[in-house]
Order: structure tokens, then C-alpha cells, then sequence
């Protein structure tokens, strides 16, 4: 018991320093500044802010909101974060209780998911953005720690397991939709949308990945998607590393597909391209399953944070990121209610064939490719002239 208390205080000690850090990286990532130096600071005077001044939560109390120098208010929201991640960190402990080194391992996985998923939602609250700076590096650590450390995700990859036909025609939509993802990453043209950014080319390399593995699969012995449960309970660190890559691709490919359909039916761009890094990234942590009841459950919290926003301010604007790391957070903390409450629904995809599924997704990724094709053909013709 007494042991336990000590762990309690020392995780929320580490959750508001690391709110603290947060902080920091909220204000200085989107405009690619150092989180290193300068030191903490005050905006107003620019003097540095004294070690004893600097304590996580109780120097802002103590010192009234205001710089001990000039006066100059601080919001409250560094104080609110520091807490909010303390509080955070101290409960997703007493949910998982880590005991033993894979338990630790599998609760400093999620941790750093919900820190990257605050910076992520503060930011783009704040400027309507969400930087790659954010959801690139949380991409690799996703993939990399699902890898190396099996069983820090909610779910393997196989569970449930959807087994279509292993067939020749199977084979062939495969390697066509992959090819057409990936050409609707290379076709994002840097003369409609700016210099390709980071974000896509990890995109663009976990996709060659995948449709790599996969045709290899399919060529060497046809076999279902994904086909390997035997394979994967021999190799956990291949396990791990599927199971992180698929939750990627699956998360990107759902917001993407949202994101070129209502782009089509607007007229302009519907949802940002930060919005399908984010859900890359989200399902790189969680796993293919988790991902895609985060994804169904964004919108009943941009429903209700909406409606409030709109009737309190009359505002329409809505970033749909924050939304989306409510929902993961959501998932996270309440994943042994919400999967046995969906888990027959995940068991019923199993009986849709792929094929199917493939010649829907076939016509939306050829609608992507022609409209950008459309718009750099545009392009040119306006420099032309």
C-alpha cells in the first residue's frame, strides 16, 4: 500500500513536469523554434523565469498568474495543463497498474500518446494547424516501440482476424489499391499544395511497405489478409510491428477517404491533410481495431463541443483534431468497456469479401488522382498564360 502511494505521487509528479514541457513545445513547435533554449521566459519583459518560480502548478498559484518581475499576467492554461497531465498520467496508472517490466513498458506507450495528443490538440485549437514537428516523430515512436516492445498495443493485429478469399483476383485488387495509394501521396503536386512535407513521405514509405510485404505474401504462397496468425504467435516483434503499421495505414486511410470526399463534394478542401497525420499516428499507438472506433466516436465529440461552441459563440470553425484525440482518449481509457460492447461488430467485417471493399475504395482514390491531375493541369495552363 505504501508503496503504491510513493509510485501514485512520483507519476504525478512526472505528469506535471512533463505538462510543463507541453507547454513549450505548444508555443514553439508550429513555429519551428527550439524547445531547448532559450530557457523559460517571460513574453512580456523576455527575463528568464527563476528555477523557484518555475515549479509545475504551484508557482503559478503562488505568484498570482503573473511574471514576478513586470506584472505581466500568464494564462491560465499552463497551470490547467500541467494538472490536466498530472491527473492524466495518475489515472491511466491506476487503469493499466504496471507491475513488472512489460506492464511498464505497455502504460509509458500510452503515456506518451496522450502527451503528443495534448500538444496536438492544443495547437490546433490555437492556429487551426497540427505540424508535422508533432505527428511525425509520434509515427516513428509509435511503429518503432509497437515493434520492439509487443504487446504495448490494445490488440494484435489478428484479433479479430478477417479471412476473404486468397484468390488471384484478390491478389490483383490488392496490389492495385496500394499502387493508387501511393500514387495519391505522390500526388499531393508541390505546385498545388506547397512542397511535400514530411508527414506524406512517411506515408508515402509505410504504404510502399506494406504493398511490399503483401505482395511478397501473395506471390510466395496466396494466403487471407492478414493471413499469418501462426507466423505472427512465433515472432512478437513482427507481430508488434504489423500491427502498429496496419493501425497507420488504416487510421490515414480512413480520414483520407473523408477528406477527398467531402473536398469533392465542397469544392475545397474539407478536412486538413494535419487530420489523416494525426489518425496515422493514433493508430500507430492503438492497432487497427481501436482506430476505427476512434474514428466513429470523433464526431459525437465534435457534435456536442460544436453545438456548445456555436451557441456560445456563434462560431463555425471547427478543427476536427481535437476531436479526434478526445475519441482516442476515450478509447484508451475505456477500451475493456467499448470492446466488448463492438467487438461482434469488428466480427461481422470479417464477412465482407476485400474485393468488395477494394472496388468501392478504387473509384474515390481514382477521383482523388484525376482532381489532382485536374487542378496541376490548371495550374500550368494559368502560368502559361
Amino acid at each position: 500500500m505504501a508503496f503504491q502511494a510513493f509510485l501514485l505521487v512520483c507519476v504525478l509528479l512526472l505528469g506535471a513536469v512533463v505538462g510543463s514541457f507541453l507547454n513549450v513545445c505548444v508555443y514553439r513547435l508550429p513555429f519551428q523554434k527550439s524547445l531547448l533554449w532559450p530557457g523559460s521566459h517571460c513574453p512580456n519583459c523576455l527575463r528568464p523565469i527563476r528555477a523557484y518560480d518555475n515549479v509545475p502548478i504551484f508557482s503559478w498559484w503562488l505568484l498570482g498568474g503573473r511574471c514576478r518581475d513586470c506584472g505581466q499576467k500568464f494564462s491560465p492554461r499552463y497551470m490547467a495543463v500541467e494538472a490536466f497531465t498530472a491527473a492524466l498520467f495518475a489515472f491511466v496508472l491506476y487503469l493499466e497498474a504496471p507491475a513488472g517490466a512489460a506492464a511498464l513498458a505497455r502504460y509509458a506507450y500510452h503515456v506518451v500518446l496522450l502527451a503528443l495528443l495534448v500538444v496536438a490538440t492544443l495547437i490546433d485549437l490555437d492556429l487551426q494547424i497540427i505540424p508535422d514537428s508533432v505527428t511525425v516523430p509520434g509515427m516513428l515512436i509509435g511503429l518503432v516501440g509497437g515493434t520492439f516492445g509487443p504487446g504495448v498495443q490494445l490488440l494484435a493485429v489478428t484479433a479479430p482476424a478477417p479471412e476473404p478469399p486468397a484468390s488471384a483476383a484478390y491478389a490483383v485488387l490488392v496490389v492495385i489499391g496500394w499502387v493508387l495509394w501511393i500514387a495519391a501521396v505522390v500526388a499531393q503536386h508541390p505546385r498545388v499544395y506547397g512542397p511535400t512535407g514530411s508527414a506524406q513521405v512517411m506515408l508515402l514509405a509505410c504504404s510502399a511497405v506494406y504493398l511490399a510485404l503483401q505482395t511478397a505474401v501473395l506471390v510466395a504462397r496466396p494466403m487471407p489478409w492478414p493471413g499469418w496468425p501462426a507466423w505472427l504467435a512465433a515472432h512478437p516483434h513482427g507481430a508488434g510491428f504489423a500491427t502498429s503499421l496496419i493501425g497507420f495505414l488504416v487510421g490515414a486511410g480512413l480520414v483520407w477517404i473523408v477528406r477527398v470526399l467531402g473536398s469533392a463534394a465542397l469544392g475545397k478542401e474539407a478536412m486538413g491533410f494535419g487530420d489523416v497525420t494525426l489518425m496515422a499516428m493514433i493508430g500507430s499507438f492503438l492497432g487497427w481495431q481501436a482506430t476505427v472506433l476512434v474514428f466513429f466516436l470523433a464526431p459525437f465529440f465534435g457534435l456536442i463541443v460544436g453545438l456548445i461552441q456555436w451557441i456560445g459563440r456563434g462560431e463555425h470553425v471547427l478543427p476536427y483534431g481535437p476531436y479526434l484525440s478526445l475519441a482516442a482518449l476515450a478509447v484508451l481509457l475505456l477500451w475493456n468497456v467499448l470492446w466488448p460492447m463492438f467487438q461482434q461488430h469488428f466480427a461481422l467485417l470479417a464477412l465482407i469479401p476485400i474485393p468488395i471493399v477494394a472496388a468501392l475504395l478504387l473509384p474515390i482514390l481514382a477521383l482523388a488522382l484525376w482532381r489532382n491531375w485536374s487542378r496541376a493541369r490548371a495550374a500550368e495552363t494559368h502560368s502559361a498564360a
